[in-house]
């Protein structure tokens, strides 16, 4: 985001009375609304994972199912979620899961 759009975002929003809240609308992707503590369950395998530690560390997803359950750790940008599993804690893209 440039500077004068920048400006122009705080503009409008101040000059409708709304609040910035430091996220870019994503565009051409559908966002669900999950939420943290909700059950949800893969519909997709990515290729490779990873870890939502503190650490975070690339796996393989072959130990990953369609259709296995997890429950919402945390948000992260870009609309990816931490999801532990059975296996351990996952960040996950929202458009491979789907709420119980």
């Amino acid at each position: 985001m440039t500077v004068a759009s920048f400006a122009q975002v705080f503009h409008n929003l101040w000059k409708n009375g709304e609040t910035y809240t430091g996220e870019e609308p994503e565009y051409g992707r559908e966002v669900m609304a999950l939420e943290i503590a909700q059950k949800v369950r893969l519909i997709r395998v990515p290729p490779y994972v990873k870890t939502a530690d503190a650490m975070p560390m690339l796996r393989s997803s072959a130990f990953l199912e369609v259709g296995q359950e997890g429950q919402i750790l945390d948000r992260r940008p870009a609309n990816y979620w931490a999801v532990r599993f059975k296996q351990g804690a996952y960040l996950i893209d929202g458009a491979d899961l789907e709420a119980v």
